[in-house]
């Protein structure tokens, strides 16, 4: 079984970027990673790959 909240982000996080909310877009993740990325506690994402999957 998945543990859906083993990776929960700090609260001031999800109030400043708005996480709680239904309506969460690609702006918000993007920068909840690059957060998460600057942190280090979380697992990096490699931005340079999905720029260049989006660039068709």
């Amino acid at each position: 079984m998945v543990d859906v909240f083993a990776n929960m982000d700090i609260k001031t996080i999800r109030d400043e970027l708005k996480l709680n909310r239904a309506d969460v877009g690609w702006f918000q993740v993007r920068k909840v990673l690059q957060v998460r990325n600057a942190i280090g506690n979380f697992a990096p994402v490699n931005f340079k790959v999905l720029i260049m999957r989006t660039k068709y």
